[in-house]
């Protein structure tokens, strides 16, 4: 038995892009630390993570991208809908309502809850692929 590695015709490739694909918990990393060190512009800060996880994900081939890029759009959805409410909320002037200098900081933190939840979703949904991705790796470079 001269030969004892065998080949499945099947088996996935490496490819070159293979190498832009990163651990979605560092993507969670990145869109935690940045912000303290830098503010991408046109509110980056909050749409750029989900879109390296959306290219992550097609770059993976991750079985799950159709469920990751729902949980992004809403998400984002959402991000963009509570200033509008909280703005709309403003204009109709209630009695009721509390001042903008009681409420802003509160709606920062509902957004920032809402930010970070679905970024973690995406992520918990992204990260039993890319193991499988991983594990592969590791089988085709040993």
């Amino acid at each position: 038995m001269a030969n004892s590695s065998y080949t499945i015709i099947d088996e996935p490739r490496a490819k070159a892009q293979d190498k832009l694909i990163t651990h979605p918990v560092v993507i969670l990393l990145v869109a935690m630390i940045l912000p303290l060190f830098w503010n991408p512009p046109y509110l980056g800060r909050f749409w750029m993570p989900f879109v390296w996880l959306i290219m992550n994900g097609y770059l993976l081939g991750s079985p799950t991208l159709k469920k990751e890029v729902v949980y992004s759009l809403i998400g984002l959805a959402l991000l963009i809908a509570i200033p509008f409410a909280v703005s709309l909320l403003f204009s109709l002037q209630l009695t009721w309502f509390p001042s903008a200098e009681f409420i802003l900081p509160y709606m920062q933190i509902m957004m920032s809850a809402v930010f970070f939840l679905f970024l973690f979703l995406v992520v918990n949904t992204q990260a039993v692929p890319y193991e499988i991705f991983s594990y592969i790796q590791e089988q085709n470079q040993s």
